[in-house]
């Protein structure tokens, strides 16, 4: 069952949020942290309820606390390409979009006084592809094991 899986791969993924951290509301959003390094992150209404077209969405089982909590353990992690792009996973296979994405992506962001977004994407696309010294990281901490690397190397996943 697909919710034991996420219950326990999350435990072993997510570095959790802090108790009693609220985020702020705002209309577009709602804006978390900063996390230890003093990073901000903003779950982004379109990317949930509120449909852009061209936007993906996180699945509902993927709350705006997951989404956080992946985004401070990508952070905690160092899950950053050269180009300075976040990537997440839980483990290569679970779901995290509603068109079978299952990695999280939060681009590039040097201006400190705007917090970080991120949304879901595919792995094997010609826009998204998992660079290789994030599979190399994830391989490292356990995230992924080689068969899951060798799928998304072959654009399978």
């Amino acid at each position: 069952m697909i919710i034991a899986t996420w219950g326990s791969i999350w435990q072993k993924t997510l570095v959790g949020k802090r108790e009693n951290e609220m985020p702020e509301i705002e209309p577009d959003g709602f804006v978390y942290g900063p996390n230890d390094s003093g990073k901000k992150y903003k779950s982004l209404n379109y990317h949930r309820h509120m449909p852009r077209p061209g936007k993906t969405r996180w699945i509902d089982l993927f709350t705006r606390d997951h989404e956080y909590e992946l985004f401070d353990t990508c952070d905690k992690n160092s899950w950053i390409c050269v180009d300075g792009n976040y990537w997440g996973t839980l483990d290569g296979k679970i779901r995290l979009g509603v068109s079978d994405e299952r990695f999280s992506f939060c681009p590039s962001n040097t201006n400190p006084l705007v917090p970080w977004h991120g949304y879901p994407v595919r792995g094997s696309g010609k826009d998204y592809q998992v660079p290789e010294s994030i599979l190399d990281a994830w391989l490292r901490d356990g995230i992924i094991n080689n068969i899951i690397a060798k799928r998304i190397r072959s654009a399978k996943i």
